[in-house]
């Protein structure tokens, strides 16, 4: 106890908005993850909230029995149910708990809680409307309005009083403590007392919070420019970099001039460009004002670019910015990979390498497509209008259900919608947007309530296993619990399909979680949720190259005779561009994820070909990285790399995972319109039959054998994340982590699906 309260004096002395008095008097603090303070008590009478939304999620009946009759009957394509999906109706019968158990917490939460409540169609959940006031006499719990080090926003969330330290994860927090025993049983978790999900933002800024003394004396001393982007098509390339005055400060632009504080300024910069076996080209800049641009929004004053063609197409190239000062010291970075130039893609050019007939639409009025947005990621309408314009589409306004602001569309939110429409062409789509704060489970939620969900839905996050722990407030219930929702979906005909997360096996580094702090070290693979689950259609992410092996790039020659020691002509590839798994080693800033889960056994219908995978590659991690016995994940691939979208009115290539579920998500959505079309039901949980197809007739796939997914991603100078991983898992024949079962052939699946 004593430990308790001195360590949360000393985080009073070090964070100022942490309301120190009332700390002392709680007989035990529950850790609160990082970045999240307290800024205030909550009580009825100083509260300017009245009320607080609390879900509870009910404990359903018979889990066993409804895995039982997905995998062995509706998903099993061998079985005489296939396709024989269950309704709401069905699933209620089979999992509704004793109507004197709900009548028990029915009449807990209004009798004794004084809440409002309001019970999901089949009872799974129920949302309790709680009054501020009776939270601590009626709970056990204390409200605090918690606030973020970063963005300042605000949650209100509850601490328990007499927590018991416990040493299994799943009793991590989450406990109510006036909450009687026989409720308590039957209640697996609760979303809104204990969870703290932050957005992207704020978690990759988090550092800001805990290292600003650090962070201010690394830039006081580090000049080393930063080239932050490299985009391009297969033959030019623009690359983008931020320059830094010699003490490490920003420079400013003034007029052609880049002037810093301190006197010395920069005097110019080379650009050096070096494509494998050709000459390297350098480019001098002494006047700034054509390629340097002043950036108020962004965290470096300054932003350079310039664009540069290459002369064959799909060449690697080594990149190198230098920075010249006016006292004659200069200083260099070098790009970490040799940059990929890759193909601009469109929906037409998925439908080329997926073998979809030009023309393919969907036309059945009972068919559905959907992207899930979080963390107020938007979308313009006026965008999406204009890049059905630039692909020669009909315009089709999809609906939106819940949030949202097309002022400030999101990325994220952008390329999922325009890459759904964009290959699913023609079917109807629902963009399903929730607030911050709300995640995965908050959908499974939507989705148990609505009669007629959406067929095929893509959702472009994540976050691994143990992430989930630290933030959920649940520890590994919210994973079992979410788990059981995509059963019950799948059992409705419904398909669910998740990127594989874009910081490779062990999503290592500033780019990979959107709830948890990074990931530090290459050290053990951290699946990703819920991409890792035996219930979702796990994507993982290609780009295209005629660059994909070693003889590309070593600069041999081809001699005229046997023996001949003069010049030789160099050897250039000049093969069809074919998919490589995106890596930062394979030229990318970026690593597709893809590995085996940490606390979900692997599932049947995945075994055989998973197991020949371990069995015959010798290139595998060490063994006590993974956990070889796990569920594999991805199942599939698609392209994720330069999907050129309109987002706030201009063209811009974009790419991860996320942009792979949908390309998938818009695929399976124009296979559903065929079987709707002839009066049979939807693909629904379409993992067991796309197994067997890859053993029964693997044309069904574009198998990928180049790549590895051992990387992580491209750091800034001086970070202390790896961007190289010594291990990971390679692309193989057959199925492997870094591709899954290769990428679909769309004509093929349509004669079999």
């Amino acid at each position: 106890m004593k430990v308790i309260i001195a360590l949360a004096l000393l985080l009073c002395s070090l964070i100022f908005i942490i309301n120190c008095n009332v700390i002392e008097d709680w007989k035990e603090l529950d850790n609160i993850p990082r970045g999240w303070n307290v800024k205030s008590l909550l009580n009825g009478k100083n509260s300017m909230v009245e009320e607080i939304k609390v879900t509870f999620a009910i404990k359903q009946e018979n889990r066993q029995l409804l895995e039982d009759i997905l995998l062995n009957e509706v998903s099993n394509p061998k079985s005489e149910q296939f396709r024989e999906y269950l309704s709401l109706k069905d699933i209620e019968i089979l999992t509704m708990p004793d109507l004197g158990i709900k009548k028990e917490i029915n009449d807990w939460l209004v009798n004794v809680v004084g809440a409002t409540v309001d019970w999901s169609i089949n009872s799974e959940f129920v949302v309790a409307y709680i009054p501020v006031s009776n939270f601590k006499s009626k709970l056990g719990l204390q409200l605090a309005v918690f606030e973020h080090c970063h963005s300042s926003r605000s949650v209100i969330r509850a601490f328990r009083y007499n927590s018991k330290t416990v040493d299994h994860y799943e009793d991590f927090r989450g406990v109510i403590p006036s909450m009687p025993e026989s409720i308590k049983e039957h209640i697996d978790l609760t979303l809104g007392l204990f969870d703290f999900f932050d957005t992207k933002v704020e978690r990759r800024n988090l550092h800001q919070c805990f290292k600003k003394e650090e962070t201010k004396k690394e830039e006081a001393t580090s000049n080393v420019p930063y080239i932050y982007m490299i985009l391009g098509g297969t033959t030019d390339l623009t690359i983008y970099w931020n320059p830094y005055c010699q003490d490490g400060s920003d420079p400013s632009l003034s007029g052609s001039k880049l002037v810093c504080d301190n006197g010395v300024n920069i005097e110019k910069f080379k650009l050096s460009v070096h494509p494998d076996n050709l000459e390297e080209t350098d480019f001098l800049f002494t006047e700034f004002a054509d390629y340097c641009q002043k950036y108020a929004n962004n965290d470096h004053s300054v932003s350079c670019q310039y664009t540069t063609n290459i002369e064959r197409a799909y060449t690697r190239v080594n990149v190198t910015i230098e920075v010249f000062y006016t006292d004659s010291s200069s200083v260099s970075y070098n790009y970490p990979t040799r940059y990929a130039p890759t193909d601009y893609i469109l929906p037409q050019r998925i439908f080329d390498t997926y073998n979809i007939p030009y023309g393919t639409a969907g036309t059945n009025p009972n068919n559905s497509q959907a992207i899930v947005s979080f963390e107020e990621q938007y979308i313009s309408e006026i965008d999406l209008s204009m890049f059905y314009d630039y692909i020669g589409y009909p315009q089709y306004h999809p609906t939106i259900i819940g949030p949202n602001n097309s002022s400030i569309p999101g990325g994220e939110a952008t390329l999922d919608v325009q890459y759904i429409s964009g290959v699913g062409k023609g079917v109807p789509t629902t963009v399903w947007s929730f607030p911050v704060g709300d995640y995965v489970l908050n959908w499974a939620l939507a989705v148990a309530n609505t009669t007629n969900p959406p067929l095929v839905t893509s959702i472009s996050y994540g976050d691994t296993e143990i992430g989930y722990i630290q933030k959920s407030g649940y520890g590994l219930s919210y994973i079992y619990r979410m788990n059981y929702e995509l059963i019950k979906m799948n059992l409705r005909g419904l398909t669910t399909i998740c990127g594989s997360g874009d910081a490779g096996w062990t999503n290592v580094g500033e780019m990979g979680n959107d709830l948890s702090a990074p990931d530090q070290t290459c050290d053990i693979g951290r699946a990703f949720f819920p991409s890792c689950s035996p219930f979702v259609l796990s994507l993982s992410s290609s780009f295209l190259s005629s660059n994909n092996l070693p003889i590309c790039s070593q600069g041999v020659g081809i001699s005229p005779v046997p023996g001949f020691s003069g010049a030789n002509t160099p050897f250039v590839c000049t093969d069809k561009p074919r998919e490589v798994v995106v890596s930062v080693s394979g030229g990318m800033s970026w690593t597709t994820g893809g590995g085996f889960s940490n606390i979900t056994e692997r599932y049947e219908y995945q075994e055989n070909l998973v197991q020949h995978y371990l069995d015959t590659n010798q290139n595998l991690p060490p063994s006590n990285q993974f956990n070889a016995s796990g569920q594999g994940y991805a199942d599939i691939t698609t392209i994720g790399w330069n999907q050129v979208v309109v987002w706030f009115g201009n063209l811009f290539p974009i790419g991860g995972t996320s942009a792979s579920g949908p390309v998938m998500a818009g695929i399976l959505a124009l296979l559903n319109d065929q079987l709707l079309n002839k009066g049979e039901n939807p693909v629904g949980f379409v993992n067991p039959m796309l197994y067997d197809l890859a053993v029964s007739n693997p044309e069904c796939f574009n198998d990928i054998v180049y790549g590895n997914n051992n990387d992580g991603d491209i750091q800034p100078p001086g970070s202390s994340y790896p961007i190289f991983c010594e291990n990971g898992f390679s692309a193989a024949p057959g199925w492997d982590p870094a591709s899954g079962l290769g990428s679909p052939n769309f004509r093929e699946l349509a004669k079999h699906i």
